[in-house]
C-alpha cells in the first residue's frame, strides 16, 4: 500500500516489488516501513515530468558524498584504534553468565569482565545468556536476517564497471545488487584492472534450496560453484564482460546481510534490547542494536557504547 501511494501501481510491481522480492526474500506486503526512511526517494510530479524529459537530471540519492580511504579499505579508518587495543582473535562464545560476569568460550576458556559489550547478533545472546526466561527465547526466533551470498571477480580491464554500483530488478538473475571496490579506490586492484561484487541473498523465508530450484541436492561447494557461475554467465547475457575477462573470482557466505522488517518486529526488538539492558549488556553495531544502520552509524552505536561505559 505504501509503494504503490507513493510510485504508482506499475512502477511499484516492476520495481520495487520485484526487489523486495530479492533483496529482503520476501513479498513487500509482509514488510514495515519503520526502516525506510530517507532511503526512498519521493519525488513530486515536477520533478518527474523533468526526469521524463531531459538527461540532466540532479542527484536525489540520500548519500550526496561519500568518503573512502586511498588505500586500505574500510579497515584502515580504524588502525589507529586497534593498535591501542587487545585484541584477542579465535574465541567463540558459548555462555554468558551474568550472575558472576564471566563468559565460556568454544575452547572452554573462561574470562571474568566489569562491564559488557555485545555486537553479537542480538538473537543469539538468549541463547548464550545463562536462565534466560523462556518467553524471551521465543521472541529471538521471530528475528530473522537475510545471508549474503557474495561473488566477486576481478576482471583484466580498468573499467569494466560504469557505475559504483547498480540494481538488478530481474527476477531470472539471482544477484539484487552490484558493487565496484575498484571504483571507491585505484588501490582495491591492480594497475589494469577493475572488480564487481554481486550480492545474493536468502533467509528463512527463502532459502538456497528455493534459489537453486532443481538443484537443491547439491553440496555447499557445488552451490557456492553454482553461484559463481550463474553470476558469471548472467553478467556475460547482460553485457558487462566477456568469459575471457574475468582473471579472479571468489564465493563466500556472510551469516548476516540485512535485517528484515516483519511486521511488528519493532516491538519483539525492543523487549529483547530491554532485557539485555536489564542485565547491564550494551548491545551495538547493525545486529547488536538489529537495526539498519549505514556504516556511519554503526560506527557512532559503537562510540557511543563506549560512552554508556
Amino acid at each position: 500500500q505504501w509503494l504503490k501511494a507513493q510510485y504508482g501501481e506499475y512502477f511499484s510491481e516492476h520495481f520495487p516489488m520485484a526487489y523486495t522480492r530479492k533483496y529482503w526474500t520476501t513479498q513487500a506486503k509482509n514488510l514495515s516501513v519503520s526502516w525506510v526512511g530517507d532511503r526512498m526517494y519521493r519525488p513530486n510530479i515536477e520533478e518527474i515530468l523533468f526526469g521524463a524529459m531531459s538527461e540532466n537530471t540532479p542527484c536525489t540519492y540520500y548519500a550526496q558524498e561519500q568518503r573512502y580511504p586511498e588505500c586500505g579499505q574500510y579497515r584502515s579508518f580504524f588502525k589507529s584504534f586497534r593498535d591501542g587495543c587487545n585484541i584477542i582473535y579465535d574465541h567463540e562464545a558459548k555462555s554468558i553468565d551474568m550472575k558472576n560476569k564471566s563468559i565460556t568460550f568454544s575452547n572452554h576458556e573462561t574470562v571474568h569482565f566489569d562491564k559488557l559489550i555485545s555486537t553479537l547478533a542480538l538473537p543469539l545472546l538468549p541463547s548464550l545468556i545463562q536462565n534466560t526466561p523462556t518467553e524471551i527465547q521465543h521472541l529471538r526466533e521471530e528475528l530473522i536476517a537475510t545471508a549474503g551470498i557474495i561473488v566477486s571477480l576481478g576482471f583484466n580491464k580498468e573499467h569494466i564497471a560504469k557505475n559504483l554500483w547498480f540494481y538488478i530488478y530481474d527476477e531470472d538473475i539471482l544477484p539484487a545488487r552490484v558493487y565496484s571496490p575498484s571504483r571507491k579506490s585505484r588501490a582495491n586492484a591492480p594497475d589494469g584492472c577493475s572488480s564487481l561484487q554481486a550480492e545474493i541473498y536468502f533467509s528463512d523465508l527463502r532459502m538456497q534450496e528455493e534459489l537453486i530450484s532443481s538443484h537443491a541436492h547439491m553440496s555447499q561447494n557445488d552451490r557456492l560453484d553454482f553461484f559463481l557461475s550463474h553470476t558469471i554467465d548472467k553478467f556475460v547475457q547482460m553485457g558487462i564482460c566477456e568469459y575471457p575477462d574475468i582473471i579472479a573470482s571468489d564465493v563466500r557466505v556472510l551469516p548476516y546481510a540485512n535485517v528484515i522488517f516483519t511486521h511488528g518486529m519493532e516491538k519483539k526488538r525492543e523487549i529483547l534490547r530491554e532485557y539485555c539492558k536489564s542485565l547491564g549488556i550494551v548491545c551495538c553495531g547493525r545486529f547488536g542494536e538489529w537495526e539498519y544502520l549505514w556504516s556511519d552509524q554503526s560506527f557512532l552505536s559503537g562510540k557511543k557504547a563506549g560512552e554508556a561505559i
